[in-house]
């Protein structure tokens, strides 16, 4: 399917005040009608309420300076159950992708006001959401004020390529990328936001040659139930992130965190370098039958930070084998804090505590 689809040849005007939305839809549909195909954005300004990719097979591209701007009027924003719309959405597609220089923004700032002044009825929209897709890839577009957490991926065979995501750093909930297929893989990523820069909930997932700002940094969870394996952080630059490597479980959690390795690691200004929490968020002793095993953090080098970090395990299932390797942490940070845990340490400034 070669077709392309201009959004102006099916009555955008990408003017930033003229609603696009029916438009925009109406290229999908000719994309779906083909059996796939790229529907293209030229530059402009396209002003929208949410939209959806209509069939397998298609690519929404962006040229540069082509702008898709979320509607900021939350009171005609279409609603499914408890949540807003995502703003743009996939389901159950094959072989999709987002690409092309342009933005996508979310015009989250409104949201986020009505979110702290408990104003909202539901649950604010995501920018991205795909769900129960395969063979995805997104590359080169910029995302910019989300809502609510930006690209939340239930997609197998994933590549997020070359992408930047931006939030404030004060945003609520703004996680830059959600991870929720297999394999994965994120590579030359731009990410500064409110919150997770990545949150990992999945297996055979690699994620590498990023920066990172603002945000909570490179996190696995939060785990309430699942089995993780064979991820892979590496060649990561972290800026004024709260935290760096980071696994968090809820109290009662159950199945196993394993084979995790986070390696060439640059911190700068970063609050806890690295962290292992098993009473993530929670004051609640729920013992958990969850494991935390074999995990390597390795030639990882911070300055600036307030506090080495913290391996929390609980009494009912102690964190084995963590292992920390050339890891140098500069400066008069706080020591680090460990509770059932076991490891190896190796060429460590300062020394972890572990049995």
């Amino acid at each position: 399917a070669a077709g392309t689809f201009n959004v102006r040849e099916y009555g955008a005007k990408g003017d930033g005040t003229t609603l696009d939305t029916e438009a925009i839809q109406k290229a999908f549909a000719a994309a779906e009608a083909a059996k796939g195909g790229t529907v293209t954005f030229p530059a402009g300004t396209y002003l929208t309420f949410p939209f959806r990719f209509q069939s397998s097979h298609t690519t929404l591209f962006l040229e540069p300076n082509a702008i898709v701007k979320a509607n900021p009027n939350i009171n005609s924003w279409p609603v499914s159950g408890t949540s807003y719309v995502p703003f743009i959405s996939a389901n159950d597609f094959t072989g999709i992708s987002i690409a092309g220089k342009g933005t996508v923004d979310g015009s989250g700032s409104i949201w986020w006001v009505a979110f702290r002044n408990k104003q909202l009825k539901y649950d604010r929209p995501t920018l991205v959401h795909f769900e129960k897709c395969k063979n995805v890839l997104i590359t080169d577009a910029t995302f910019i004020n989300s809502p609510n957490h930006n690209l939340e991926l239930y997609s197998d065979n994933t590549v997020v390529s070359g992408v930047t995501v931006t939030a404030p750093g004060d945003s609520p909930n703004t996680d830059a990328i959600d991870i929720h297929g297999t394999p994965f893989h994120v590579t030359n990523c731009n990410l500064s936001v409110g919150d997770d820069n990545i949150a990992n909930h999945a297996s055979n997932v690699l994620v590498e040659n990023c920066f990172f700002g603002t945000g909570h940094g490179a996190s696995i969870g939060s785990v309430s139930s699942g089995e993780i394996t064979n991820v892979t952080f590496r060649n990561i630059v972290f800026k004024g992130t709260v935290a760096g490597p980071r696994i968090k479980t809820d109290p009662g959690a159950t199945g196993y965190v394993r084979n995790v390795v986070y390696e060439s690691l640059d911190l700068t200004g970063v609050k806890d370098q690295i962290v292992i929490d098993m009473y993530y968020e929670s004051k609640d002793n729920t013992p958990t039958t969850l494991s935390i095993s074999d995990i390597t953090f390795q030639n990882i080098y911070s300055r600036g930070g307030v506090a080495a970090g913290q391996f929390i395990c609980q009494p009912s299932s102690p964190c084995k084998n963590i292992q920390v390797l050339n890891v140098t942490i500069e400066g008069n940070v706080k020591p680090y804090d460990c509770q059932n845990v076991s490891g190896t340490s190796r060429n460590d400034i300062p020394v972890p505590c572990f049995k």
